[in-house]
């Protein structure tokens, strides 16, 4: 085997692993966005945002309690 045959093996090794962290990046991407919270269609705004920690949605209930008109205090 002569010295550009080795060139050629590291160049397709680097190109394999540029193309899986590019695939796990573009994967991971939707897990860093925030959890959209939708009411009759209607997307809820918080002072706080939404969160997902092990495998649970985290949200403020009184920005949603108040979108269906209750009083809170």
């Amino acid at each position: 085997m002569g010295k550009g045959s080795r060139f050629g093996q590291v160049k397709v090794a680097f190109a394999a692993i540029a193309v899986f962290v590019a695939l796990v990046l573009m994967c991971a991407v939707p897990a860093f966005a925030a959890p959209r919270i939708l009411l009759d269609g209607t997307q809820l705004s918080f002072d706080v945002p939404p969160v997902i920690e092990q495998g649970r949605t985290l949200v403020p209930m009184r920005a949603i309690f108040e979108a269906l008109g209750v009083d809170v205090s």
